[in-house]
């Protein structure tokens, strides 16, 4: 794996970071192709599971100017990738507010134009404190 293209690839994980900390939309375009889709693997109900980036973003935004922090922090990563197309899969810990979740993120990402964006991202919650 080219230590460049790993990095390349962070930058779009790290995008979404931000995004989720600050809710501020340029990180969200940054990290994300404007048709991405993020489904939460934990939701039984497949019409509440899949949400388009769009209205995920908006939810997380809602939350930050409600006054409610969020900061998502990695426990652990790892990533792979051949040739346009790779996968990351980020463990964490989520604070929303006074509550933690803790949980898996799996990003599939795809690289075009020379930058890499998130395409899809399926999260799944292990447990909350």
């Amino acid at each position: 794996m080219s230590l460049n293209e790993e990095q390349e690839i962070g930058k779009a994980v790290d995008a979404y970071l931000k995004a989720i900390k600050t809710g501020d939309k340029k990180y969200f375009d940054r990290a994300f192709y404007p048709d991405a889709v993020v489904i939460n693997a934990t939701e039984r109900d497949p019409e509440k599971a899949t949400k388009p980036i769009a209205d995920f973003a908006k939810g997380v935004k809602t939350r930050h100017d409600a006054g409610i922090y969020g900061e998502e922090i990695p426990l652990g990563t790892s990533v792979s990738y051949l040739g346009y197309v790779a996968n990351v899969r980020l463990d964490f810990k989520l604070k929303i507010g006074d509550r933690i979740l803790y949980g898996t993120d799996y990003f599939n990402l795809v690289k075009r134009n020379g930058l890499w964006r998130i395409s899809q991202k399926i999260y799944y919650i292990t447990h909350t404190k």
